[in-house]
């Protein structure tokens, strides 16, 4: 199964549109906050609400992506700068294997306490000098899975 992870796109709903055009045959499109966009641009997404967000999403969800839970969330409420640790815990509490998390504009990949954590970095703008971009997110019938950077 593949997933279209994006986050931060602030606004951006013409790239949005490409990307959904590009993996039309996905099987899940997720956005992780800071869309700015109104609720009809989000419609092919599951989405949670960001920092700068219209009050019309979820602060948190849990999706089925394969076999697995992932939950989704912006993380500025769980002081992603500071520390990984409350994403983790929370992603547990849910029974969650994994986290879809933005707003840090910046791509990571990394396993903290047992649960694998991905920001697909920012569409709108990168927070580290490096690319603006999204990721897909392929899991397979043995739960053997990849997060894979894409640039803009």
């Amino acid at each position: 199964m593949k997933y279209l992870i994006v986050s931060d796109s602030h606004g951006l709903d013409y790239e949005l549109d490409d990307l959904l055009s590009e993996y039309k045959h996905f099987d899940g499109y997720i956005h992780c906050g800071d869309s700015e966009l109104p609720k009809q641009y989000l419609s092919n997404f599951t989405a949670v609400i960001g920092n700068n967000d219209y009050n019309y999403l979820p602060e948190q969800i849990v999706v089925n992506v394969g076999n697995q839970k992932a939950l989704v969330v912006h993380s500025h409420r769980q002081g992603i700068f500071d520390t990984k640790l409350k994403l983790a815990a929370l992603a547990q509490e849910q029974g969650a294997s994994f986290v879809f998390y933005g707003h840090t504009h910046v791509f990571n990949d990394e396993i903290v306490n047992g649960v694998r954590i991905m920001n697909p970095g920012s569409l709108w703008r990168s927070r580290d000098d490096s690319s603006r971009s999204y990721a897909i997110f392929e899991i397979d019938e043995d739960d053997n899975c990849t997060f894979t950077r894409y640039r803009l």
